[in-house]
């Protein structure tokens, strides 16, 4: 009889366990807030600069302390730390300044949009340590899904944002979250059929935080498109969930097996032929709509790249 497959231990280090406890115990604690708070009382600097940025501060040091672990993927997940700080600092310049501003772009956003190139080149960089050989051509396979994912976000998000009193500069900043989470989420699922899934639930967790970051950003989208947002409200506490989730990756955390030989064409092309094909059904919609608005510039887009 062959020897079975040693999986390899898992190696947690030190705190990564009560950065979870911690993280889970502020989202309860937020989500009683939010049941018992009056939605017309204003700021609570204690709730919202406090509390609501526990889960994204015990997330990042749980994930930058498994950046440390021997073979567990050492600087992506120290990128993912870095960027869920940058999104913290976001947070605290919303609450403090941007909130009393009457404008809807704000430096806040700089902090938030940080998130994104950090996530990518972490999730690569991920990928890249898992297949090999590793081409060069899967970063671009990125780009087209990211013009996809784009044409997507566009296509059920920016009617709404045209209809509204949201200027056409703040609107396509608005799109760049949702736009951007779908294409962590894509190239991150993308990535799992190119690795042993039993191997690396480590990124099926973090595509669950993304997910969950992306209903949040579209509930945003639109409780700011109709003027309804409020801090501490619904959208806060999704936002929350989402943050408490990227903890979960820290607890998986592992020496990494060996890197899985890469796939056939066949399985490393179906993210990009899907999001072309995606973005030509778009690109008809537009037209039947008589005149290709822009979904359907990203979708076309997609397709020439």
């Amino acid at each position: 009889m062959g020897a079975s497959p040693v999986t390899p231990a898992r190696t947690r280090p030190r705190g990564t366990v009560a950065c979870a406890v911690v993280a889970v115990l502020s989202v309860l604690a937020f989500a009683t807030t939010f049941l018992f708070r009056d939605a017309e009382a204003g700021q609570v600097l204690l709730i919202d600069v406090g509390l609501f940025n526990v889960p994204y501060l015990a997330a990042a040091v749980a994930l930058w302390r498994t950046g440390g672990v021997p073979g567990a993927g050492g600087l992506p997940w120290r990128l993912v730390a870095t960027a869920l700080v940058s999104t913290v600092a976001g947070n605290a310049y919303y609450t403090l300044v941007a909130a009393h501003q009457d404008a809807y772009v704000s430096l806040a956003d700089l902090g938030y949009l940080a998130f994104y190139p950090l996530g990518y080149v972490a999730v690569m960089l991920l990928l890249r340590q898992r297949v090999r050989p590793w081409r060069t051509i899967m970063w671009f396979d990125g780009v087209v899904a990211g013009l996809g994912a784009a044409a997507v976000a566009s296509l059920l998000l920016a009617p709404g944002l045209v209809m509204s009193d949201v200027p056409l500069g703040a609107a396509l900043v608005y799109l760049a979250y949702p736009v951007n989470d779908l294409l962590l989420v894509l190239v991150v699922v993308g990535g799992l059929s190119l690795v042993p899934f039993r191997q690396h639930t480590d990124l099926l967790a973090v595509a669950a935080g993304l997910t969950t970051w992306f209903v949040a950003d579209v509930l945003f989208i639109r409780a700011e498109a109709g003027t309804s947002y409020v801090e501490g409200g619904l959208v806060d506490l999704v936002y929350v969930v989402a943050a408490a989730l990227f903890v979960v990756p820290a607890l998986l955390a592992r020496p990494r097996p060996p890197a899985a030989a890469a796939p056939g064409a066949g399985a490393s092309i179906v993210l990009p032929v899907t999001m072309v094909l995606v973005s030509l059904v778009l690109i008809g919609i537009s037209l039947r709509e008589a005149g290709t608005g822009l979904s359907g510039w990203l979708a076309l887009a997609s397709v020439a790249v």
